[in-house]
């Protein structure tokens, strides 16, 4: 008789296509070790074998959602036979060598009866082979990407931080193992833009949740450019590292720089994830791109041409050539644009000097305020955009000898100032020069 009773979380499937061959006798029944009420058990009877003869015995099992499968990789699904050799001798022979009622040693010697648990087959007289379940549970996938601003140069306190971040979805722990979890991150082409070395942390969320406590790791890099998981070293005293349980997260943070990086230029940077070990999925997604912005103050010079001098004329500000002559005045309008998008407090710049020099003209025009004839008032506050000009001199711009300045105390992200001034070139006869 052969006996074999499903492990906990496992039963019949729904149509168990019990098969036996020899023309034995095979039953369903309610016998495995799970509580539910399906069939988790099958028995066969009546199953004689002549020497040297062979019986298969097949049926199909499913997981039984009504109660858990404790560790599928673990779980091995016993068989047991009994045979009778009348006279109240009966042999119990099992795959299972923890059995107590296992009592093969009572008829043959026991090299003869051996049990083999790890999948391979024994060629050894008299032993028996079972195998830990095989189902492919594992699911993790990278997602999360960022986009960052970064000022033309940083320094400590404006160096911008980067994330991905790495999900198990699946149903076993991740990244405990060597290999079994790695990540790559490869730069771009900007070489004003690269990472701070070093800096790479991970951030582990338990239960994919951000309110709840979380733990941060150190991850080296290794000498193929890979940061494995299983080398995490806790920060500030946390818990050791024991991998990524299910539904679980990792924030991979690393931090970049800039020096004289060009406003307007970005960089792409690649984060990658490797996932080796055993039953590896293929699928999910595997590779995300960072992006880093360069952002910084914009200054725009533009001029416009005054005929008359006008305090209220109409004027036409171009970053082109004016054709002016003797006499004319030229209106300067620089305007400083804080291009930043995001409000942060690090962009902010504050005691912003706006100054044009004078020494380049100071032989064939003047500089005109509001004491001078004619009187031109030099004018620096916010404006509304770039084409706008100053209503009044709200930060105190003046002109001296050398050059025409005012400060801006402060001017946060997407916000623009202006300074304007006038010169009127000097009548015939001084000297000739271009502004």
């Amino acid at each position: 008789m052969v006996f074999d009773g499903l492990p906990e979380g496992l039963r019949l499937a729904d149509q168990p296509n019990l098969s036996v061959s020899n023309n034995a006798t095979i039953v369903p029944g309610r016998e495995g070790k799970g509580t539910s009420t399906s069939n988790d058990s099958i028995r066969v009877t009546l199953l004689n074998l002549a020497p040297g003869e062979t019986a298969t015995i097949t049926f199909d099992v499913q997981k039984d959602q009504a109660e858990p499968l404790a560790d599928p990789k673990k779980t091995i699904n016993h068989a047991s036979i009994t045979l009778n050799l009348g006279e109240n001798q009966i042999i119990y022979d099992t795959t299972d060598s923890t059995d107590p009622k296992q009592n093969t040693s009572n008829f043959y010697p026991a090299a003869d009866d051996s049990e083999v648990t790890d999948g391979t087959v024994s060629t050894t007289t008299g032993s028996d082979s079972a195998a830990p379940l095989v189902s492919n549970q594992r699911a993790i996938n990278i997602s999360s990407p960022t986009t960052k601003e970064i000022p033309t140069t940083t320094t400590d306190t404006t160096q911008i931080t980067h994330s991905a971040v790495i999900r198990n979805t699946g149903r076993e722990t991740e990244g405990d193992q060597v290999g079994e979890i790695k990540f790559t991150i490869t730069e771009g082409a900007n070489d004003q833009i690269t990472r701070v070395p070093n800096t790479v942390e991970v951030v582990y969320d338990a239960d994919d949740n951000p309110a709840t406590p979380n733990l941060t790791y150190t991850v080296t890099r290794d000498g193929n450019g890979d940061y494995d998981l299983s080398t995490a070293v806790p920060k500030n005293g946390g818990a050791a590292w024991t991998g990524m349980a299910p539904n679980s997260s990792v924030t991979i943070n690393y931090k970049v720089e800039s020096t004289q990086a060009i406003i307007d230029s970005t960089e792409k940077t690649s984060v990658t994830l490797v996932v080796g070990g055993q039953d590896a999925p293929t699928v999910g997604a595997r590779s995300v791109e960072n992006t880093t912005i360069v952002k910084g103050l914009k200054l725009v010079k533009k001029q416009a041409l005054n005929e008359t001098c006008a305090v209220n004329a109409s004027l036409v500000f171009t970053q082109g050539d004016v054709a002016a002559k003797p006499g004319d005045c030229i209106v300067y309008k620089i305007t400083a644009f804080n291009n930043f998008s995001a409000s942060d407090t690090r962009f902010n710049f504050t005691d912003l000097i706006v100054t044009d020099t004078t020494d380049r003209f100071n032989n064939k025009a003047q500089v005109l305020t509001s004491s001078t004839t004619p009187s031109f008032t030099v004018k620096l506050a916010e404006v509304a955009d770039a084409d706008a000009s100053p209503a009044d001199n709200t930060y105190g711009a003046s002109a001296n000898s050398t050059a025409v300045s005012g400060t801006v105390p402060s001017l946060a992200p997407q916000k623009y100032a202006a300074l304007v001034f006038s010169v009127k070139i000097n009548p015939d006869g001084a000297a000739p020069g271009s502004l």
